[in-house]
């Protein structure tokens, strides 16, 4: 598990670039990162689906993020890169679960918020990963009361995602868009 160059085109690029120290928009302490790496070692091979938190380096001052789950959601193979897992939607499931944690009661957290995981560097089906994630947040929030997350979003990057997003919530109706 490590996160993606600052400079990649990815959401896990996007948060450690913005979670690090910067001075003169040059990076000189990578934060969450190197807790990431502190947590699972430098070569660590973690299972698919499992989840790490760590804080949430300058993210907690300029957004009031607390903590960063992140979620082994893709497999990387020699010469072909990145896809998803299997069961993406076991990500959002471990995130929903660790968040409701003992580990975690004194944080007060109440939101969460997830990509479109597996559809980016990945490369999965937009579609299909977008509902299989969003039926699991839906599915957790409703057979886990009190569950300590009571909102989940979804980050959506381009139109495209917000109607395939806006498709599947059509399909369950006692959920609340925003």
């Amino acid at each position: 598990m490590q996160m993606a160059r600052h400079y990649d085109r990815s959401i896990s690029s996007v948060i450690r670039f913005y979670s690090a120290k910067r001075e003169g928009g040059r990076v000189i302490d990578d934060l969450v990162a190197n807790e990431l790496t502190s947590l699972v070692g430098e070569n660590a091979n973690i299972p698919a689906g499992e989840v790490v938190a760590t804080g949430a380096g300058e993210l907690e001052r300029t957004h009031g993020v607390k903590k960063i789950f992140h979620a082994a959601a893709v497999v990387g193979q020699i010469g072909k890169g990145y896809t998803p897992i299997a069961d993406i939607a076991m990500c959002v499931r471990n995130s929903l679960e660790l968040a409701d944690s003992p580990e975690f009661n004194d944080l007060e957290l109440k939101t969460m918020l997830f990509p479109i995981l597996g559809t980016g560097t990945g490369r999965g089906n937009l579609e299909e990963k977008a509902g299989e994630l969003i039926r699991a947040a839906i599915s957790h929030l409703s057979q886990y009361p009190p569950c300590r997350i009571d909102r989940v979003y979804f980050l959506v990057l381009t139109e495209k995602h917000l109607a395939v997003c806006q498709r599947v919530l059509q399909e369950a109706p006692e959920v609340i868009i925003m």
